[in-house]
């Protein structure tokens, strides 16, 4: 992989089984950084590329849940909805997504995982049930790409997952943004997650690989059409989301009697002019983009979002 892989993360579901991963990451997201590795161990993986995706600090701090749930929720509403979407269209490339491990850093070892320091912010009593530990190989560990350390706190999660081999496609963001040559497969599979689940959520900000059988899509976004703010973490915006995914979005043949947002009965000429100024405001570009950057960079207040998505009602029905 790399002179400067030296760290190893266990794997729950594999005896004796881990992953080799570097010290410097190769690509990072609003709220991870991405390291390369290699699987040990079990036969079935012994040798295959992974990644290790380790949860930026600012991350953890915001959620009011132990990092990898709201993730884990996304991953788990989009591999099911994407089944219901495979089983009915039955596409020449069907939408899969890669489903990662979340594993719970052991804070006997934090302080030498990447370089960073352990944070003394107190434990949290909810804990995942299977819980591994993150060990490094040497114990000398180098420090991050920007040669400065960084806390974690004591009880943290990385995710793990396979790598995805071949040409690395952002098919959409999570405000808005469409590939300039749009594949009628991954825009028909988001719009239909909105029409399958009533309008109860979109699955955006999907990003992956386009295979010779498949498309192979991972760190997934979604939309609440509920009342819960950030339902799937900060990358989650909302019925403001749902309906930027719709100003952009153009339906193709598999979109055919799917379900849009219209504006309900009961909402006032008001609160829907102070809706769309936020939509508005939403950052463009293909980059996920986190509501909780809102105020410092575009002017939107996170509690005004909030304050929206509980009051405003949207309603999902096929256009006439």
């Amino acid at each position: 992989m790399g002179s400067t892989q030296s760290n190893s993360a266990k794997l729950n579901g594999y005896e004796d089984t881990y992953i080799d991963f570097e010290d410097v990451s190769f690509a990072k997201g609003t709220s991870r950084r991405v390291y390369r590795g290699r699987f040990r161990g079990d036969q079935r993986v012994d040798g295959k590329q992974g990644v290790v995706k380790v949860y930026k600090e600012w991350y953890s701090s915001n959620l009011e849940e132990l990092t990898w749930k709201a993730d884990d929720r996304a991953y788990k509403i989009a591999s099911e909805i994407a089944q219901e979407f495979n089983n009915l269209y039955q596409t020449s490339k069907p939408i899969k997504f890669i489903t990662p491990e979340f594993i719970d850093v052991d804070p006997r070892t934090a302080q030498n995982f990447l370089g960073f320091t352990q944070s003394e912010r107190g434990s949290n009593t909810d804990v995942k049930p299977k819980v591994s530990d993150v060990e490094p190989r040497t114990p000398d560990v180098k420090q991050s790409a920007s040669g400065s350390n960084t806390d974690i706190p004591k009880i943290a999660t990385i995710a793990v997952e396979r790598y995805l081999d071949g040409t690395y496609v952002k098919f959409s963001s999570n405000t808005g943004y469409v590939h300039p040559k749009p594949m009628a497969t991954p825009a028909a599979f988001s719009h239909f997650s909105y029409h399958v689940t009533d309008g109860e959520i979109l699955v955006c900000d999907l990003q992956g690989v386009r295979t010779n059988t498949s498309y192979e899509l991972t760190d997934p976004a979604v939309h609440s059409g509920g009342t819960k703010a950030n339902e799937y973490g900060p990358n989650d915006w909302g019925k403001c989301g749902i309906v930027k995914f719709f100003m952009t979005h153009k339906c193709n043949e598999l979109c055919k009697e799917l379900k849009k947002p219209t504006k309900a009965l009961d909402c006032t000429e008001s609160q829907w002019e102070e809706f769309t100024k936020v939509v508005d405001k939403m950052p463009g570009g293909s980059s996920t983009a986190s509501t909780y950057r809102l105020e410092e960079s575009y002017d939107i207040s996170p509690s005004k979002l909030r304050e929206i998505q509980e009051r405003l009602k949207l309603k999902a029905d096929v256009e006439k």
